[in-house]
């Protein structure tokens, strides 16, 4: 029986064992809560691009640019100018279903009091009749709420 290694063409297992450690590469760099959403992807026309599994890291990888390139065009002896930096959908998120979306409880007597009070304490005319109409609402809401349960 061949292991999965002899199975594997070995050119495309030599080019995954370089892209493991060009992504190890990228990540030496990185701080360390970075480093595990970022993956080496190709080298072409003098650019690496690099694969992020969500746009905050792509933002944040903006910023780490310069060090990257440093850091690989002198461990490999590359004359790489530029990063190409490449969003993608994180394996585990593939295969999740879609998650129901949450209720959450609407604000009730309290919250309207408060919102209320809010009103009347604040100098600015506009924000005191925004919160006076959603405190107005929370009371709606409450007493319809409370109709609903008595109702039932």
């Amino acid at each position: 029986m061949q292991t999965l290694k002899q199975l594997i063409n070995p050119a495309l297992l030599h080019r995954m064992e370089q892209r493991e450690a060009l992504t190890h590469a990228v990540r030496v760099v990185l701080p360390s809560e970075m480093a595990s959403h970022c993956w080496a992807g190709r080298i072409a026309e003098n650019r690496l691009t690099v694969l992020v599994d969500n746009s905050s890291w792509a933002l944040r990888l903006r910023y780490q640019q310069r060090d990257i390139l440093a850091h690989i065009n002198q461990l490999y002896h590359l004359e790489l100018n530029r990063i190409e930096i490449r969003l993608i959908e994180p394996p585990a998120a593939v295969h999740q279903a879609p998650r129901p979306p949450q209720k959450h409880p609407k604000p009730g007597k309290e919250a309207a009091k408060a919102l209320l009070l809010a009103a009347r304490c604040v100098s600015d005319p506009e924000l005191a009749k925004t919160l006076e109409r959603f405190g107005r609402r929370c009371e709606k809401n409450a007493l319809d709420a409370h109709k609903d349960t008595h109702d039932a």
